[in-house]
């Protein structure tokens, strides 16, 4: 068997594997490292901007009307409350002595509806109690009438109970009267009595006959009477209680509701009179008080004015901006701030604020306000910082920058120039057992040698400090001494 081929073959393995182990370890890349220290940096956050007024208003028309005076000019000083610009007002001052004057025609006519309403109340009163007597009066016809049939009824039931009475008494009278006579006579014919005694017994006889007619007569009318009584008495009460009263009933209510018609009538003509039409009068009035006020237009805040957009004469339209005043007695000036400078800016910082034309000139300013909403996805917030000018002596339009001086104590750093920035994010490469390994941190201040590192990142911990901008995670790294 040729075994030169199988050696050949070994050995052609054998050095390939050594010459990739000098080729790999010759591709890793060298590094210097820096150690993640814990000590204290000093900064500076720093503020551009253009000094702005601390304050200033629009002196706006509110009206369309012509311009009798401006009394401010651009440059000119103007204190809170001095007039600035007045417009034209005898339109106005005539429409209000009409609106007045239509016042007091609807006042009037509220105070004449009034007596009206008072006058028809007072008749609307004196027709219910005419109802109201009307109405007591029926009921007593009604009540006495009732009183007067029973009264008649029971007359008339006496009137017949006394006449049966008599009328029986003078029957019994004249059926003795009878029986006697007819006794006598027969007894005269027997001889029993006498010729006197059938005369006695005869006048007895017509004595009673008589008392019989007078009863009956007496009976008649007795009970003719009564009737009459009680036909009278039923014929009151019918009538009390009959149309005729009803009428008088239905008469008086009708005038209730004739007088109740004419309240609502003068009530409503008052209402409208007193209330909605007076109303609408002096709201009219209050209108044009108003459009005269705002006729004169003053000055809110104390200040220069910086533009003038208005002469005498010249139209002034509803909106326009006529003046712009501005307080200078501070300016302003505007800027932005990292996020992570914002732990150490507070409302009310003193500051150092540096005009760009006098940059020898260091002014005392004071951090007004930082803004609780950033200007750009979180980076930066705006912060206004205020400056003395009461006298005069700077403009606004100027360009300033400020300067906040920073110091903080026991945080970590490392240099600036380790740390890699790719599409908003920030880290470092840690060296651990010769390989890079890539963390992520968030910074916080820095200077121009430092950065202060938040998070992603421990003191000691070894960074490289060379080749950054090559390296990638798990690279393998060789590190100088």
């Amino acid at each position: 068997m040729n075994v030169k081929p199988y050696l050949y073959l070994i050995g052609a393995v054998a050095l390939l594997a050594l010459t990739s182990c000098t080729n790999q370890a010759e591709s890793n890349i060298g590094v210097r490292t820096v150690v993640a220290e814990q000590k204290s940096i000093a900064t500076s956050i720093d503020i551009a901007g253009v000094f702005a007024p601390y304050n200033s208003e629009k002196i706006n028309s509110k009206l369309s009307g012509i311009v009798n005076a401006v009394n401010a000019d651009v440059g000119q000083f103007v204190n809170v409350g001095d007039t600035l610009v007045a417009l034209d007002t005898k339109d106005l001052e005539a429409q209000l002595a009409q609106a007045k004057a239509a016042y007091d025609v609807t006042k009037d006519q509220a105070a004449v509806a009034k007596t009206n309403y008072s006058a028809a109340q007072v008749s609307e009163t004196a027709a219910k109690n005419t109802l109201n007597a009307t109405k007591s009066v029926v009921q007593d016809q009604i009540t006495q009438a009732k009183i007067n049939v029973e009264a008649a009824q029971k007359g008339l039931a006496s009137a017949t109970e006394q006449n049966t009475l008599q009328l029986q008494q003078a029957s019994i009278n004249l059926d003795n009267a009878q029986k006697s006579y007819d006794r006598i006579k027969i007894l005269l014919a027997g001889g029993s009595a006498t010729k006197v005694d059938l005369e006695t017994a005869e006048k007895n006889l017509d004595v009673a006959k008589n008392q019989m007619n007078l009863a009956q007569t007496a009976a008649d009318a007795s009970l003719t009477a009564a009737q009459a009584k009680f036909d009278a008495a039923s014929t009151s009460y019918q009538q009390a209680t009959g149309s005729s009263a009803n009428s008088q009933i239905v008469a008086a209510e009708s005038g209730v509701a004739s007088a109740k018609s004419k309240t609502d009538t003068a009530k409503t003509q008052y209402s409208a009179s007193s209330s909605s039409a007076l109303e609408q009068a002096q709201a009219n009035i209050n209108t044009l008080q108003t459009q005269l006020s705002n006729a004169t237009m003053a000055a809110h805040i104390s200040g220069v004015v910086v533009n003038r957009n208005i002469n005498e004469g010249e139209l002034a339209q509803p909106g326009s901006a006529l003046l712009v005043v501005a307080d200078v007695s501070k300016l302003k000036l505007n800027g932005t701030i990292p996020q992570q400078s914002i732990p150490y800016v507070a409302v009310g910082q003193a500051v150092d604020v540096y005009v760009d034309i006098f940059p020898d000139k260091p002014l005392k300013g004071t951090v007004e306000s930082v803004g609780p909403i950033s200007v750009s996805t979180g980076s930066y917030f705006p912060i206004q910082i205020s400056v003395d000018n009461a006298d005069k002596s700077l403009m606004p339009g100027l360009s300033a920058h400020a300067t906040i001086g920073v110091k903080k104590d026991n945080t970590v750093l490392v240099p600036s120039s380790v740390i890699v920035e790719n599409n908003g994010q920030a880290y470092v490469f840690v060296v651990e057992n010769g390989v890079a390994v890539k963390k992520n941190v968030v910074m916080g201040l820095k200077n121009t040698d430092s950065t202060e590192i938040l998070s992603g990142l421990t003191q000691g911990e070894q960074v490289a400090a060379t080749n950054v901008n090559t390296l990638f995670d798990q690279m393998p790294v060789e590190v100088y001494k």
